[in-house]
């Protein structure tokens, strides 16, 4: 008995198009996400003098952080 082993390509389709799109800006908004975590805390961890230095406020601590995930 013979038997026939066939491959098939697998061609993407409309839905796994949009599957395979939210699970990039799930992965982008984690990375981003990371970004704004990792920054903050780089931030709270300086002494006012420190930020001081920098001319930072400790009030804009936050708009640091996003502005740094928004450009990552």
């Amino acid at each position: 008995m013979a038997y026939a082993n066939t491959a098939t390509q697998v061609r993407p389709n409309g839905l796994s198009h949009w599957i395979n799109a939210r699970i990039a800006d799930y992965r982008e908004a984690a990375r981003r996400r990371e970004v704004y975590r990792r920054t903050l805390g780089e931030l709270e961890s300086m002494s006012d003098r420190e930020l001081n230095d920098l001319g930072i406020s400790s009030a804009s601590l936050r708009d640091l952080a996003r502005q740094a995930a928004k450009m990552a």
